[in-house]
């Protein structure tokens, strides 16, 4: 609307961070532990560049996260608007409309596609790995 009826200032701080995501433990690297910060969000797309800035090894993962969340929360409305009509008719709906991204992933465990996901990435990445599905379950 051009005119909401309702004004409100922009959500978030002065740089514009309206989330921050903060990993509750630090990573210990060769005997010593560091911080590696908070994962600060203003918009989709810084936060799809910060993630490509802090995990450069982890590109093809990245990627691969994007494209299922978004099949899946593209999903979901239609999921949410099938509750509005009875369950006998709901049943044959969801069975027969639901794409099948739906019926393989939205059941799962975020741990569980985080893995899956994750498979392929070296070994050298590893440390990043876990770092990743951190911030991703954070979201």
């Amino acid at each position: 609307a051009l005119n909401p009826p309702v004004r409100f200032k922009k959500l978030g701080n002065s740089e514009g961070i309206y989330e921050r995501i903060k990993l509750s433990r630090t990573c210990v690297t060769e005997g010593k532990e560091e911080e590696k910060g908070d994962l600060p969000i203003v918009n989709e797309a810084q936060l799809r560049q910060e993630l490509r800035n802090r995990f450069p090894g982890l590109l093809p993962q990245i990627r691969k996260f994007e494209k299922l969340a978004t099949a899946v929360l593209t999903c979901f409305p239609l999921h949410s608007a099938l509750h509005a009509v009875p369950w006998s008719v709901r049943a044959v709906l969801l069975r027969t409309i639901m794409p099948s991204v739906w019926w393989e992933y939205a059941s799962r465990t975020a741990e569980d596609v985080l893995t899956e996901i994750c498979a392929d990435a070296p070994e050298s990445e590893r440390e990043n790995v876990l770092r990743l599905q951190a911030y991703l379950c954070g979201l």
